[in-house]
């Protein structure tokens, strides 16, 4: 299981909870916020780690320690406390992870990366997007404006307008993916 699906499951969890309960289904919304309870302290148990966050759990059950851009998601969703990442939001506003044109998948001198990898080291606006979002929530306001405006900037790149899906790593033109992914224009607008 990766932390970011097991972000969004707590979350799930806890958006239903009052949902059940303003229905009338006292039952279903006590279940719903202890699994949620349960959910939370399984990912401060089992995904926390003296270097930080896992980005997910082998078959095994041990943590998978591997820093990428994906923490934002549980940021955002706030399985995560902010507090606790302080180290993953210096190195993805740093230039090992962010780019003029937003946030690399991995970092840059990571033995992984691979500049025109879809997930490992290309740059995607979704991604971007969601560290922005998780720097808005975590107070980390500038390097929040700065991944805001990387990908505002990628509204007069090609065809006006359109938002490429994936972006090359190292050099500020498409990956050869998706040129127009809606997703990545939202990416402007939701931060």
């Amino acid at each position: 299981v990766t932390l970011s699906l097991a972000a969004c499951w707590l979350a799930a969890l806890e958006a239903l909870a009052p949902v059940a309960r303003a229905r009338g289904d006292t039952s279903l919304a006590d279940e719903l916020t202890e699994r949620a309870a349960r959910a939370r302290a399984a990912i401060a148990a089992r995904f926390q780690t003296s270097a930080g966050y896992a980005l997910g759990l082998e078959v095994d059950g041990r943590p998978r320690v591997h820093r990428t851009a994906m923490l934002a998601v549980p940021l955002l969703l706030g399985a995560v406390d902010p507090g606790d990442a302080a180290d993953w939001f210096e190195a993805i506003a740093s230039p090992r992870f962010s780019a003029p044109w937003g946030v690399r998948m991995i970092a840059a001198d990571d033995p992984l990366f691979d500049p025109a990898g879809y997930h490992q080291g290309a740059v995607w606006p979704l991604d971007t997007g969601w560290v922005s979002l998780a720097e808005w929530r975590g107070g980390r306001w500038p390097a929040a404006l700065a991944h805001l405006r990387a990908n505002a900037d990628l509204a007069e790149e090609r065809a006006r307008g359109a938002f490429d899906e994936v972006l090359h790593g190292l050099e500020r033109r498409g990956a050869g993916i998706c040129p127009d992914q809606g997703w990545s224009a939202a990416m402007v607008v939701s931060p």
